[in-house]
């Protein structure tokens, strides 16, 4: 796995997998990351890298280089989401990938990773400029959009 899928919203799947939430659902001010469910995620997690060396540890991550080690073909794997596809494509024509769900954690669920940083965009029926804002809406949900 590449080391760019270190991020916290992706080891709060696992936290979730496991059992365990990040913070308190009641309320975000309490973390719950010592509670027993999301130690055993977080230790799965540090143990794919310093015990299995599945993800380049962090003195190997930098040797890799900056940008994108799966797209350059110098890792076996990336935990990241759709929004790459396009980037690896476009990077690596010739790379062969394919894509699979996270795993089921130890709840006996599985559990995926939502950003929040998408956008929608309505074309108003009375809008002045009907065919522009097609325009526009064709260009953001298609293949030159990046």
């Amino acid at each position: 796995m590449s080391g760019s899928s270190r991020r916290q919203t992706r080891r709060s799947v696992l936290v979730a997998a496991a059992g365990g939430e990040v913070t308190d659902p009641k309320g975000d001010a309490k973390c719950l990351l010592d509670q027993p469910a999301a130690l055993e995620a977080l230790q799965f997690w540090q143990d794919l890298i310093w015990k299995q060396n599945v993800i380049p540890q962090p003195a190997q991550a930098s040797a890799l280089g900056s940008g994108n080690q799966f797209d350059r073909a110098l890792t076996a794997g990336e935990r990241n989401g759709s929004w790459l596809i396009r980037t690896y494509v476009k990077d690596n024509p010739a790379l062969s990938w394919d894509t699979h769900p996270n795993p089921i954690g130890p709840s006996g669920k599985r559990f995926t990773f939502h950003t929040t940083d998408s956008y929608l965009m309505f074309k108003n029926a009375s809008s002045g400029a009907p065919d522009a804002a097609w325009q526009l809406l064709r260009w953001v949900s298609g293949l030159e959009w990046g």
